[in-house]
């Protein structure tokens, strides 16, 4: 998976991920995003939408496929309740929302 960087995002910080819904030229999709352990903010993106994948159990520990599958939708499906992230060149910027 290749990732954009955004911001300092030099040396071995600790990030956590989630799917988000990201829009690029009008286009949505959904992307692993990595956050910085350090501030929360966006530190990198996947350059390319994301698929739910599982693998056997022999490479993924004792999970079945089926019920990994069911965990990996079930996060993707969590993007849909945070708000959009707009690609801005090098950025990630959050869509206020309309009310």
């Amino acid at each position: 998976m290749q990732l954009r960087a955004q911001g300092d995002t030099k040396g071995g910080v600790r990030m956590s991920w989630n799917y988000r819904v990201v829009c690029e030229d009008g286009c949505y999709g959904l992307r692993a995003v990595y956050y910085s352990a350090v501030d929360g903010s966006v530190a990198r993106w996947a350059c390319e939408d994301c698929a739910p994948a599982a693998f056997d159990k022999e490479c993924e520990g004792d999970t079945p496929p089926p019920d990994a599958l069911r965990t990996e939708l079930g996060q993707m499906l969590e993007a849909l309740d945070k708000p959009i992230l707009d690609e801005c060149g090098d950025k990630l910027v959050e869509r206020k929302a309309v009310t």
